[in-house]
């Protein structure tokens, strides 16, 4: 078994690896333009202009990397975000492919129709995408959101629809350009890289045999995309939830880290020894003032906010000195620290959280009772114990909180610091992370899968297409096509270097094996044969020789069978009959034609005088024999075609027209062609050359009564292509 070196690096594989960096060169160009001039003068992307024209001469696995790659470097140099767009020019790579390999885009109204629906899929795939990337919102700084903004005040349209509709009509105008521009490099492409580059078209299996590709979705390609889709959307599905927890935890620990410094710096500025004092003026001045609230004021709403500003006036008269300073620094303390909510300091007590200090301005609630998600806590907090930060959604909102307990200088409790961060901004950072994964992940993964599907497409479809349409092309039927078929085999240059190299090693050998073993048998079929003629010519040479009346009459009629045959050919009479196959055999097969006077006794054979009816019917019987004779010698002979000719020469070559001929009274075209043809060589023979009974008729006489004997005796059609070549049959006679 010979053995050959594994190549992955083909000529046409680097062929690809610069068409994808011309593509992408091309893509970044296009794309740095737009950006240089702000798209003002042309709001398009222009990114996937190399993206199309990789997919059209590359197949999908170049256009999809150029497509990923131009948005993946894009990104270094523009928004981030331009990264997760990526997806969306590999969903276009995809489409654009099939447009191409469908023939969609032979045709200017073809190419039109094919941009205005990949415009719309990849349209509105990107509206959807900038809306979630965004975190519900039209995409500050991106090319679409003036002309959502513009829809939202023309048409009061709802944010999103206004979103996915810019994006729609740009990226109308944008595959447009993109399209018929690819469509134009693709058409000035010289044809030697057309040819270099070709990429098989999945399809055309399907078309060309009526069967289906191993590329096909129902066979072993089918079952490896799905379960590669199978394990991508686990994956993703995976690596959705994993994110999500982990990036909660991290935003968690990040606020919880916020909340902890915020409280730390706080505590750093209030006096522990104060705080009752601290507590009995808040609680005054909380009870006066509410009392002077009106009952439906005592909920929080938009329409008493006047009171809640009354509040801090009311106050300030009210609280001492030391209060307001410690307050003061509060305040600047939760200024600082912007992502908090609610900075604030209270007791707890059995009745509730009596309030201290809370900077947000609005409160003036002096006792606050507890919620709900905090009664797991409530015995500790009493007890002034220490506890982990707490995340709530109760009055207040989403929340995450942090309780930090001071002590006297009796190590007693007097009251927790307390800080907030709302969790909103954390939902939608979470979505908009996880939308990010999602979409980075599918696209990496569609990537992979047509890298995937590119390997295994040459290391194992094309091989074995190779393989089966060689074998199905063998031809067994010709020696030349069974050599050639060998060739075509020898020439495949199939290198995988796995099971499959070592069946076509298989199949190469068992091909080869089997020409030599065919070339074997028929060279000793045909030798067979030449000695199974020999003999059978033999044979009829000394039935011949018997009659020493007829001279070489079998060589001569065969001359005459071969050439009114090979005439009537000409004249294009009888054409589904008169092949050159079927004149070959009546040519071998002519000399046969009187073997049945082997049975014949050489008393009535040779007679030199006219033959009396009982001889006569006996010498009729010859026909009858030569039938018997030859039809024994079929069964037992190899390639016995030209003896069945053979026989109906014998049986029937003293039948006529009219039917008045022996040994079956056939008429017209029952008698078989070639025996037609040898009834009219046969008596022209007969009547041109010396018998033991009769002297030879002049040449011209003969002629005569053939002629006369046209639609009685012989067949009008060959009588016509005998009479057109008879003088060329004087010199024979």
């Amino acid at each position: 078994m010979e053995t050959r070196q594994k190549s992955f690096f083909n000529k046409k594989t680097l062929y690809k690896l610069i068409l994808i960096v011309l593509c992408l060169g091309l893509n970044l160009f296009l794309s740095f333009l737009a950006r240089r001039f702000n798209y003002r003068y042309f709001p398009l992307y222009l990114d996937c202009v190399g993206t199309a024209l990789a997919t059209m001469l590359g197949g999908v696995l170049p256009g999809v990397i150029v497509g990923f790659s131009t948005n993946a470097i894009n990104s270094l140099f523009a928004s981030n975000i331009t990264l997760y767009y990526g997806t969306i020019s590999v969903i276009f790579a995809l489409l654009f492919r099939l447009c191409f390999m469908r023939g969609h885009l032979n045709k200017f109204y073809k190419r039109a129709l094919s941009s205005l629906v990949i415009s719309v899929i990849c349209g509105s795939l990107g509206g959807v995408l900038t809306w979630l990337v965004y975190g519900l919102d039209i995409g500050v700084g991106e090319m679409s959101a003036p002309l959502a903004c513009k829809m939202i005040e023309a048409w009061s349209l709802p944010p999103f629809a206004a979103q996915v509709l810019a994006e729609v009509f740009i990226d109308i105008a944008d595959k447009l350009i993109v399209v018929f521009a690819a469509w134009l490099l693709f058409i000035v492409c010289p044809k030697k890289i057309k040819k270099a580059l070709d990429s098989a078209d999945p399809f055309s299996e399907e078309k060309k045999t009526g069967k289906s590709s191993l590329r096909f979705f129902h066979t072993i390609t089918g079952y490896v995309v799905f379960v590669m889709l199978l394990f991508d959307v686990i994956l993703c599905t995976t690596v959705a939830a994993v994110s999500y927890y982990m990036y909660q935890d991290t935003c968690i620990t990040k606020y919880s880290q916020i909340c902890d410094d915020a409280v730390n710096v706080a505590m750093s500025m209030i006096d522990p020894d104060m705080i009752n004092g601290f507590k009995a003026e808040r609680d005054k001045v909380g009870k006066e003032f509410f009392a002077q609230l009106p009952e439906e004021a005592r909920e929080y709403s938009e329409e008493y906010m006047e009171y809640y500003l009354k509040y801090w006036d009311f106050s300030h008269e009210r609280y001492s000195d030391g209060y307001r300073e410690t307050e003061n620094k509060l305040i600047d303390i939760f200024d600082v620290y912007q992502d908090l909510e609610y900075l604030y300091v209270y007791s707890i007590e059995e009745d509730g959280c009596h309030v201290i200090f809370d900077v947000d301005t609005t409160a003036y609630d002096y006792l606050v009772p507890f919620e709900e998600s905090f009664e797991e806590h409530i015995p500790t907090l009493l007890q002034g114990g220490k506890i982990d930060p707490i995340i709530s959604d109760d009055t207040y909102g989403w929340l995450l909180s942090v309780y930090e307990p001071m002590f006297d200088m009796h190590d007693e409790c007097v009251c927790y610091v307390c800080a907030d961060i709302s969790m909103n901004d954390l939902r939608v950072d979470q979505m908009k992370y996880i939308v990010k994964v999602i979409v980075l992940v599918t696209g990496l993964s569609i990537v992979a899968m047509a890298i995937i599907i590119d390997i295994f497409d040459k290391k194992t479809v094309i091989p074995i297409k190779k393989i089966s349409a060689a074998a199905s092309d063998f031809a067994f039927d010709t020696e030349k096509g069974q050599h050639e078929g060998i060739e075509r085999v020898k020439g495949l240059q199939i290198d995988s270097c796995d099971e499959i190299d070592q069946l076509y090693d298989s199949l190469k050998k068992m091909a080869t094996d089997s020409v030599n073993y065919i070339d074997k048998l028929e060279d000793n079929a045909k030798t067979i044969a030449r000695m199974q003629e020999g003999i059978i010519m033999d044979f009829a040479n000394m039935v011949e020789n018997r009659d020493k009346s007829t001279g070489d009459h079998i060589k001569k009629t065969s001359y005459y069978v071969e050439h009114i045959a090979k005439e009537l050919k000409k004249e294009g009479e009888y054409a589904d009959t008169l092949t050159d196959e079927f004149i070959s055999s009546i040519i071998r097969s002519a000399p046969l034609h009187d073997i049945g006077k082997i049975k014949i006794s050489d008393v009535i054979l040779n007679k030199p005088g006219k033959l009396t009816e009982e001889e006569y019917a006996i010498m009729k019987t010859h026909t009858t024999a030569g039938y018997e004779i030859l039809n024994a010698a079929i069964t037992n002979t190899l390639n016995s075609e030209y003896l069945k000719e053979a026989m109906n020469m014998a049986y029937c070559h003293h039948e006529k027209w009219d039917g008045s001929g022996y040994p079956r009274g056939l008429k017209g075209e029952e008698i078989p062609l070639s025996a037609r043809i040898m009834a009219v060589a046969d008596v022209f023979d007969a009547l041109v050359s010396k018998r033991s009974y009769k002297g030879p008729f002049p040449f011209e006489d003969a002629v005569a009564i053939i002629r006369d004997g046209a639609g009685r005796h012989f067949d009008p059609v060959t009588v016509k292509a005998f009479l057109n070549i008879a003088e060329s049959f004087r010199n024979e006679i």
